[in-house]
């Protein structure tokens, strides 16, 4: 019998009515908005495993520049995006610098590569379907 498979798996659940949500409507009326918003949600993939947190590890958060890199946005574009987040409350910052999606957290779930392995087998959905 194979070992059970405990490697933890994150994903972000991303509703359908995410894209109906007033900031994400405020964001889009930004001449730039639909930059803003695919910024938004690469950033909030990018969170996933710290919760809503931008690191790039335990001790190293993201900064606008690397944000510019991983999420192939120019850096303009990631300064002027941050500060709008922050005008509508969207994201705040911790004492590190740390940026912090505050709707990420409700929309986190994680696994293990086991249970899914375990739900397909016995016919579960896939939430990765």
């Amino acid at each position: 019998m194979a070992e059970y498979n405990k490697e933890q798996l994150f994903y972000l659940k991303l509703g359908k009515g995410f894209f109906d949500k007033a900031f994400v409507k405020v964001l889009e009326s930004y001449p730039e908005g639909n930059a803003y918003v695919l910024l938004l949600v690469k950033m909030a993939c990018e969170s996933v495993p710290y919760n809503g947190y931008l690191r790039m590890s335990e001790r190293v958060p993201y900064t606008f520049e690397t944000l510019s890199v991983i999420t192939r946005t120019p850096l303009e574009v990631v300064r002027k995006a941050l500060k709008t987040y922050e005008e509508l409350d969207i994201v705040s910052y911790t004492e590190d610098g740390t940026i912090f999606l505050k709707f990420v957290p409700s929309m986190t779930a994680k696994t293990t590569v086991g249970a899914l392995k375990k739900q397909i087998q016995l016919g579960g959905k896939n939430d990765e379907e």
